[in-house]
């Protein structure tokens, strides 16, 4: 598998989740605007965080190779989710996901 992984966001990204990236094809990292970018260059995964709105505008200049953004949150309400669908590009995000929360120490413990 060769894909084009695109990190919106790579400040502070773990070195083993970068490595994982890479291992997956091309990778590059990114923190112009994604519609500059998107323009100029093609990806098949977008990884993002909360800096980036990923609008219609976004996820039309970044088809048809676009197939799947990657976000490490439970409500990802700063992606066009309808249009994204529409598209055919799949949300990969926290959404419905709590078992990790059980394993995960409130702050007032680590103090």
């Amino acid at each position: 598998m060769d894909l084009r992984v695109v990190n919106a966001e790579p400040l502070d990204y773990p070195h083993e989740a970068l490595s994982i990236c890479a291992s997956l094809g091309s990778y590059w990292e990114t923190q112009d605007s994604l519609l500059s970018y998107f323009s100029q260059y093609q990806a098949d995964v977008l990884i993002t965080r909360l800096g980036h709105q990923i609008t219609r505008d976004v996820i039309a200049a970044a088809s048809p190779s676009l197939k799947a953004i990657v976000v490490a949150a439970a409500h990802p309400n700063w992606i066009d989710l309808p249009y994204a669908k529409l598209r055919g590009v799949d949300v990969l995000s926290l959404t419905g996901e709590t078992g990790f929360l059980y394993n995960i120490r409130a702050t007032s413990e680590h103090t």
